[in-house]
């Protein structure tokens, strides 16, 4: 009942903004014209190429064409706000009922543009992608992590199809160059810092309100939002106290950092520690950067023991949530590095009729042409890109055989493959 009033309220703050210039009353207006919901096997990216052939889903996108012009429209708006600002006050209890909705839209326009591929409609595959990666940048408009997230996701899909669709040689080098510049005018934007210093803006004021009321409940969850000495008011409240089960945890972070564990004997010092020590070396930044950033600080090894000594009960799993994050916004960086990068490699191809020697120097996002292991093989290359974080990799093949590109990516987690994709199936 909440997530229904939650919804009506949205929709009348958005209907009540310029309907003109807003893209989340259109796509709020998208959603209502849908005849179906996507089911749940059709969120696997990994199986869209295979879907799209599927004569079923000819009907599905007939009957829900409407819908996807609607998006198609509003993803060209540069306007889009869903959030109601008075929700901000709930912190992390606020509801994004909107979330979900889109991603059914985002995958319904993805696999449509992969249905019109597989019809060797090229001009509406290529435009219709170009919507979901305009539509997926939307999603990150409201200043809220989760958004960031579901915007990252609904990107992904776009790159998969994309990959799958543009290494056909019919498809038209007009809408690759185009999706090129599209992927370049995300990137800037897709840097999670943003949202979790605007997350810490709308968060802090419930937790403050807690602590003086002196109810401790929850206020742990503040060290993921406040990085400029915010916390030090309720690190000594917590301190002070009688118990304090988070002492291990304290001590096992610190020796991370190289804070002397055998120190941390009273309340008093693991309070000074906190906001002395581990602010010294992570917080004095003023900025979440620097807890996203301790994975390449700590390198892989003390970054995975960092993980696996700590707490899932205590305050140190609000520490791990940054980190986890930024594997996302790594993985994210390198899909688009990668994707990017065959793009230009084809595009080359098919002016020239061979690979280059070498890549061009140049940086994509989060990485850069060293961060890739490009060799020339053959009449092909083969690509590979290691994560420097999460421990996966991306490896490309790709073939010319009878003047007809072939590849083969696989990602690998360790030794493991995770996911391979294959074209021509």
């Amino acid at each position: 009942m909440k997530c229904m009033i939650s919804i009506l309220c949205i929709m009348s703050f958005v209907l009540a903004d310029d309907q003109t210039q807003n893209a989340a009353v259109i796509y709020w207006k998208a959603t209502a014209l849908t005849t179906k919901d996507l089911d749940e096997k059709h969120k696997n990216s990994s199986q869209f190429a295979q879907m799209a052939q599927n004569g079923e889903l000819g009907k599905l996108f007939s009957n829900n064409e409407t819908a996807i012009r609607e998006v198609t429209k509003a993803s060209k708006l540069s306007h889009c706000r869903f959030v109601l600002p008075t929700e901000y006050k709930e912190g992390g209890d606020m509801l994004l009922p909107h979330l979900a909705k889109m991603m059914e839209l985002s995958r319904l326009v993805v696999l449509s543009g992969l249905h019109c591929a597989s019809q060797k409609n090229w001009e509406t595959a290529g435009e219709r992608y170009l919507t979901a990666m305009r539509f997926s940048h939307h999603l990150s408009q409201d200043p809220i992590l989760i958004s960031y997230l579901v915007s990252y996701a609904s990107l992904g899909m776009s790159l998969s199809a994309i990959r799958n669709t543009h290494l056909h040689e019919d498809f038209p080098q007009d809408l690759a160059k185009a999706t090129q510049q599209q992927l370049g005018k995300m990137l800037p934007d897709m840097n999670l810092n943003k949202p979790f210093k605007m997350e810490a803006q709308y968060f802090l004021a419930p937790y403050r309100e807690k602590l003086q009321r002196n109810d401790l409940s929850g206020v742990w969850q503040l060290l993921s939002f406040s990085l400029s000495g915010e916390h030090k008011e309720f690190i000594d409240k917590l301190a002070a106290k009688d118990t304090f089960p988070q002492a291990q945890d304290v001590k096992k972070l610190a020796s991370l950092f190289g804070v002397p564990t055998t120190e941390i004997s009273t309340r008093e010092k693991l309070a000074q520690y906190m906001t002395g020590g581990l602010d010294a070396y992570v917080t004095h930044a003023h900025d979440i950067a620097a807890i996203c950033q301790l994975p390449y600080r700590l390198g892989k090894q003390k970054y995975q023991e960092l993980k696996d000594s700590l707490s899932q009960k205590h305050f140190c799993v609000r520490f791990i949530s940054p980190m986890a994050t930024y594997e996302t916004q790594l993985r994210m960086h390198a899909n688009i590095a990668m994707t990017s990068t065959l793009l230009q490699l084809i595009s080359r191809y098919r002016q020239n009729q061979n690979f280059p020697e070498s890549l061009p120097q140049r940086t994509i996002g989060m990485y850069s042409s060293d961060d890739l292991q490009y060799q020339k093989q053959g009449s092909g290359f083969v690509l590979e890109l290691d994560e420097t974080v999460s421990g996966r990799k991306f490896v490309y093949t790709v073939t010319v055989k009878d003047d007809t590109l072939h590849w083969d990516c696989r990602k690998y987690v360790g030794e493991k493959i995770s996911e391979q994709e294959k074209y021509p199936r």
